[in-house]
């Protein structure tokens, strides 16, 4: 593996609503730079970041997972998940992305991917959570805030 030196080191926060494609977007951030040969997806349950047994189970993201790709002889590390921006860390990022998602795309994403019982779920106890963590660690300050549609494959 190359060495580099601190300033082609690059490390990126990527944080997101449930459903927002945060892993989706890391699958494709590794294929397009070569880590990864093909991209994997969380419905079949076979990205580089979801590989706990826990996750495989659920069908979602439980951990971050820290990440990296060589970019324009740069190294990039990606920490990915829901915990990659609280306080705790400091700020040791030289970029920190937010993913954001309407409401409705975020509930049809998570129907996809989990089924209307676990969106149901979502809906009612997991997404009222996050947002009160969004807002109580100020998670998004500082953040550049992605708004997409992203649709989920089938």
């Amino acid at each position: 593996m190359k060495v580099y030196q601190t300033n082609e080191i690059k490390n990126i926060a990527l944080l997101g609503s449930s459903g927002s494609g945060k892993t989706t977007l890391v699958e494709a951030m590794l294929f397009e730079s070569g880590v990864i040969k093909r991209r994997g997806s969380v419905a079949a349950k076979n990205t580089v970041s979801d590989y706990f047994p826990v996750e495989q189970e659920y069908g979602y993201s439980v951990f971050s997972t820290v990440l990296h790709v060589e970019w324009n002889n740069k190294k990039l590390n990606i920490i990915e998940g829901s915990y990659s921006m609280h306080p705790y860390f400091k700020n040791p990022y030289q970029l920190r992305v937010f993913l954001n998602i309407s409401p409705k795309d975020q509930m049809e994403n998570i129907k996809k991917r989990n089924g209307p019982e676990k969106a149901k779920q979502f809906q009612n106890m997991w997404i009222p959570k996050e947002e009160a963590y969004f807002k109580k660690f100020h998670v998004m300050d500082g953040a550049i805030q992605v708004m997409w549609n992203l649709k989920t494959e089938e």
